[in-house]
């Protein structure tokens, strides 16, 4: 009985979208400029509420109360998906004078006490301990032949090599 209804609901929908179909089509025949304009502005809309979505998810990295709003660059790879899924990408965000100021006079206590970001889910809440830069403690950031050798202070820490590297090993 209840899969008779989902299908008769499945029908229903479909015709509803169909006779939607047809009077949007009739209207477009009936008024190109307006169809043209409503068309357009249709995906400017999407385009820019794309950005803003991206955007929003970009922020939700960063730990809640860490007054950053910007961005400055990112670039992001994701192929695949579910459990093989690969995404790899790097973020630089303007940090403000006043977070700035905040991070200089409590250095890595005070970004150790902010409250992580992002969903309920705890999705985006995998950033690991706050560490100043270059981190020379991390064979991730060091290039194979530097990571064979002692780690010294003139290893040079690339971030293509950490993007590159699964994660831990």
């Amino acid at each position: 009985m209840i899969q008779a209804l989902f299908i008769l609901a499945a029908l229903l929908i479909l015709a509803l979208a169909r006779y939607l179909l047809i009077i949007a089509v009739r209207w477009a025949f009936r008024f190109p400029k307006a169809a043209l304009i409503l068309c357009t502005l249709l995906i400017a809309g999407c385009g820019i509420y794309y950005q803003h979505f991206i955007t929003q998810h970009r922020l939700k990295h960063l730990p809640k109360d860490l007054p950053i709003d910007d961005i400055l660059y990112a670039n992001e790879e994701s192929w695949g998906w579910g459990p093989g899924g690969n995404e790899t990408g790097f973020i630089a965000y303007k940090l403000p004078d006043i977070a700035a100021q905040a991070i200089l006079q409590g250095g890595l206590a005070y970004l150790e006490k902010l409250s992580p970001g992002g969903s309920a889910s705890g999705y985006y809440w995998h950033y690991g301990k706050w560490q100043e830069t270059p981190i020379l403690s991390d064979p991730h950031w060091l290039d194979n032949k530097q990571k064979r050798e002692a780690m010294t202070t003139a290893a040079t820490p690339k971030i293509a090599n950490y993007l590159n590297s699964h994660y831990p090993d």
